[in-house]
């Protein structure tokens, strides 16, 4: 708005400006005519002197210039004729005309006393119309204004100078930590060759891995009972499983990977259950280079899945299934030759809704631990040779609408474990595995799952499969079983 105030201030300056050389020059032309008029007359003639003091209104603020025996005045823009002092006046009178002159020295020689006042007279001339009219355009000039900083000389200078600082202390820091990295490197290869050789064995050293949180992630976040991997012998699962996530999975699983509770949990269940004895999907070989594997079923159809233990997405694995977002849903080894105990770590898979394990032959008891999947709507243990007391925390699973734990005495099946030499059998209690430490020598037959059904029972309102049979249970059956509406 400023700008264009004094834009609009500065139009009407050109105008008035414009308008009054248009004054002026209707005031020459005037002069001009009335100047012929008295040359028609027999006067001096137009261009003589002396002119009349009348047209020539006396103003000493202007400044005057002679040019060309010719003297103009410039006011605002605008040329008009005049004289100097009165030698030229003379000059100029005797050249043009020698017969007035000596009339107009007698007169500006009377007016000497009154000098500061003495009108100057010059002859009009005609404007010349092949000189150009320039008019300037004002800018407004402000005394308290700063030039632009990249106009300052002494912000230049000042910029210059602390650039080439940085730019030196650069060079030195880059220069510094160079020098003491090559210091440091040859420090260390130094010890390496003079450090003598210790008397007893080392330590393994801590590899990248193990030194990236995942070891402590899965001990506080994951691990029951207050164990930790440092007090388990080196064929224990959870050991076996750490190692894998560790030092053999391709996947590189980082501490912070949404998906490290589950993969290490799926990781654990195929160590726990000897998944190399499986007769499908359960080996990715010695070197774990195995990552596919093909099945063929009776009507000549075959698909292929992810091996258990391989670099693939753990949803790809056999029998495991993952919702949109790569979160376990469901495990399903049917009939697969699973062998050995249910780890209490499985219930890391707290968003699990189907366990499927049936016909296998997992032994030992069922881990309270199950309980705290309360997602899971779906338990189907049943063929299988599980004793002790069914966990009261099996009543946690409000959510369930399928318990089968049928079946656990009374089986007729035997499995393989992966060294080809032991041989579970489920119809004996643990599967007929440990007596002799215990100082058994003659096999105890397994009676089945044990305990009672107590009021409990009635939270399971969604329930519309419920089998128990082939099991040693005792007592009645309690009435709150008629909550179970399905």
């Amino acid at each position: 708005e400023e700008g264009a105030r004094r834009e609009e201030e500065e139009e009407m300056r050109l105008a008035a400006a414009r308008h009054d050389e248009e004054e002026r020059r209707r005031a020459r032309e005037e002069e001009e005519e009335e100047y012929r008029s008295d040359d028609d007359r027999g006067s001096l003639g137009y261009g003589s002197l002396p002119r009349p003091e009348e047209h020539f209104p006396a103003d000493h603020s202007n400044t005057e210039t002679v040019t060309n025996h010719r003297t103009v005045i410039q006011e605002e823009n605008h040329v008009v004729p005049t004289a100097d002092n009165a030698m030229e006046i003379d000059e100029w009178a005797e050249a043009v005309d020698p017969s007035i002159a000596p009339q107009v020295r007698n007169d500006d020689r009377e007016d000497d006393d009154d000098h500061n006042h003495r009108l100057a007279v010059a002859t009009a001339i005609a404007p010349d119309d092949d000189e150009p009219e320039y008019v300037y355009r004002a800018i407004e000039y402000d005394p308290e204004a700063k030039p632009p900083l990249h106009r300052n000389r002494r912000f230049r200078v000042y910029t210059y100078f602390a650039l080439t600082l940085i730019a030196i202390v650069v060079v030195l820091v880059v220069v510094y930590i160079t020098a003491t990295s090559k210091d440091d490197e040859i420090t260390i290869d130094y010890n390496r060759l003079q450090d003598p050789p210790s008397s007893s064995p080392t330590s393994n050293p801590i590899t990248d891995r193990e030194a990236s949180g995942i070891i402590e992630q899965l001990e506080g976040g994951l691990l029951q009972r207050g164990d930790t991997f440092d007090a388990m012998t080196n064929d224990d699962p959870r050991l076996l499983g750490l190692d894998w996530i560790l030092h053999h999975d391709d996947m590189m699983v980082q501490s912070d990977d949404v998906n490290l509770y589950q993969r290490y949990a799926l990781a654990l269940l195929a160590y726990a259950l000897d998944s190399k004895a499986w007769w499908i999907c359960g080996d990715p070989g010695a070197d774990y280079e195995v990552e596919e594997c093909e099945i063929e079923y009776w009507d000549n159809t075959t698909s292929r899945h992810g091996v258990w233990l391989s670099s693939v997405s753990e949803c790809e694995w056999y029998g495991v299934t993952c919702s949109g977002d790569g979160v376990v849903r469901a495990v399903d080894l049917n009939t697969m030759d699973l062998v050995g105990t249910l780890p209490h770590e499985l219930s890391a898979l707290r968003f699990l809704q189907l366990l499927a394990l049936p016909n296998n032959c997992i032994h030992g008891t069922i881990p309270p631990e199950i309980g705290k999947m309360n997602n899971l709507l779906s338990l189907e243990l049943q063929g299988n040779g599980l004793s002790g007391e069914m966990p009261d925390e099996i009543y946690d699973l409000e959510n369930l609408q399928l318990l089968n734990l049928a079946s656990q005495w009374g089986e007729e099946r035997t499995c393989l474990k992966s060294d080809n030499r032991t041989v579970v059998d489920i119809k004996y209690r643990n599967g007929g595995l440990g007596n002799a430490e215990r100082g058994i020598v003659e096999l105890e037959v397994g009676s089945g799952l044990t305990g009672a059904l107590g009021p409990r029972v009635g939270v399971w309102r969604s329930m519309k499969g419920l089998y128990l049979n082939r099991n040693s249970f005792v007592g009645s059956i309690d009435e709150a079983i008629g909550n179970l509406r399905y």
